[in-house]
């Protein structure tokens, strides 16, 4: 897939069960859950996207967000939490960004968390470790949150 679109695959996995709670906006309302969804990790130069697919008779299948540094991200079990998140939504997606589009559909500018529920995730941190070069400063982020530095 790299050669077709300059994006390297770090991790895919079919994700059980999804919820995604916020501010409502034009993109999603307030507070929705997904039933099974592919769950992406795309890199690119500097740039990790989350690309995220839902079923085909959902009207805009798509969800995507930009990951970084600065992603404040948690695993406990089975999920993996992403916390203020600018997500967008739509009907395609847009391979040169790695980003949902949708013809009447901008992307949102509040913030969203995003909980991922895999089924028998036996390694949680192979979500983060898959971002390779951000490890470190997630896993900084996450200790400092929650207080272990």
């Amino acid at each position: 897939m790299k050669a077709l679109t300059g994006w390297d695959l770090k991790f895919f996995r079919e994700a059980l069960k999804l919820t995604v709670k916020g501010r409502a906006s034009s993109v999603l309302r307030s507070s929705k859950t997904f039933e099974k969804a592919g769950i992406q990790l795309w890199e690119k130069n500097s740039k990790v996207q989350l690309a995220i697919r839902f079923n085909d008779e959902d009207k805009s299948p798509w969800l995507t967000a930009s990951l970084s540094e600065s992603t404040n991200v948690r695993t406990e079990n089975n999920k993996v939490v992403l916390q203020d998140l600018i997500i967008q939504r739509g009907k395609t997606i847009q391979i040169k960004q790695m980003k949902a589009s949708c013809d009447n559909q901008t992307s949102s500018m509040h913030k969203f968390t995003l909980t991922i529920f895999f089924r028998d995730f036996s390694n949680p941190n192979e979500f983060i470790d898959s971002w390779g070069r951000y490890k470190a400063s997630v896993e900084r982020t996450f200790s400092q949150s929650s207080g272990l530095t």
